[in-house]
């Protein structure tokens, strides 16, 4: 039998247990959004119509698509990248919180999550362009108009395009919209709650029983050896990164998908937004890399690495799993 790894924040939140035989029956809600399927679970507050919180979370997910959608050519982040040379551009606060937050910590990983390599991930075929618009040789020149450091703001809330440059938000808007979500259900009353976007997730609160919002992480396919790690997420976000996305994931310093020994990184942080980010950024660098980051990020990290003959990382059956995990996870090791 697989054993069994618990996982708990080490500082609860003073009101996690207030819901707690709170009589309210749990409201499940559900739907697809940006390309993927979201779910929701909540203490739903009497006299607070489900319609109510349904729509309060579509809405957050529209907006985000709204703005940062590198897909909806009417987004603000297209038109952004559509931008003349040596133009300004206003931006929604929602979409400044972001994109300063993907520069932030692209400075802080060395350029490991870069949120302007737009051109890159389409002409790897993988961008809005579609699978058909698949030209690496002319990555090397798009290559010379990338470059989170290229990014400027002003005091106004504008973004400057120097030319060329092309955004890509995949990485980190998402775990963003997961947070404005969170936001939102709070705004009405709700403080018991779970939400997740294609496997990215928050939880506050706890369960009208006074259990903690219990998440399984998924393992990849041929590591059922490994423990199985289940968190309460009280107070906590979610990110995973990994093999399912690492042809979508491109290595800033390669301008190639992301290559290696992980199959897959998951992170802990009170932001979803952070989460995602760092979960990209981590994955890319690698597992030893990665690591070094994460300790001195002081995030809770854990890392699955693959092990195949030749240690290419190459195959997928006969591979070998491993785990390690950063201090910070360590510390919440029930």
């Amino acid at each position: 039998m697989t054993s069994r790894r618990v996982v708990i924040p080490r500082d609860l939140p003073a009101n996690a247990l207030r819901g707690a035989g709170s009589g309210l029956p749990v409201c499940e809600l559900e739907g697809e959004t940006m390309g993927t399927s979201w779910s929701a679970r909540l203490q739903l507050p009497r006299g607070l119509d489900r319609e109510w919180a349904e729509a309060a979370l579509t809405s957050s997910f529209a907006l985000v698509i709204q703005q940062m959608s590198h897909w909806d050519p009417a987004s603000e982040l297209c038109r952004y990248n559509r931008g003349a040379p040596g133009s300004w551009h206003g931006i929604s606060p929602e979409f400044f919180t972001v994109l300063s937050r993907a520069v932030d910590v692209a400075r802080a990983s060395g350029g490991l999550l870069d949120p302007t390599l737009g051109e890159i991930v389409d002409l790897h075929g993988h961008g809005p362009s579609g699978p058909g618009h698949h030209h690496p040789g002319r990555v090397p020149e798009a290559r010379g108009r990338a470059g989170w450091e290229r990014l400027r703001f002003d005091p106004m809330g504008r973004a400057w395009q120097p030319g060329g440059l092309r955004l890509d938000l995949s990485s980190i808007a998402k775990g963003y919209a997961v947070d404005l979500a969170a936001e939102r259900l709070a705004s009405l009353g709700v403080e018991h709650f779970l939400i997740e976007i294609g496997g990215e997730l928050r939880g506050h609160g706890c369960k009208p029983d006074g259990e903690p919002w219990w998440v399984s992480l998924s393992r990849p396919s041929g590591s059922e050896d490994l423990p199985e790690t289940v968190i309460a997420l009280c107070g906590l976000s979610i990110a995973t990164s990994g093999d399912a996305y690492r042809r979508h994931l491109i290595d800033p310093r390669t301008a190639d998908a992301a290559d290696g020994r992980l199959a897959a990184v998951t992170v802990l942080a009170p932001s979803c937004m952070d989460a995602d980010a760092w979960a990209t950024a981590f994955f890319i660098a690698g597992a030893e890399e990665g690591m070094r980051l994460a300790e001195r990020e002081r995030l809770p990290a854990l890392f699955t690495l693959r092990h195949a003959d030749g240690e290419d990382g190459g195959g997928r059956e006969g591979c070998r799993y491993t785990e390690q995990w950063s201090p910070a996870f360590a510390a919440m090791l029930d």
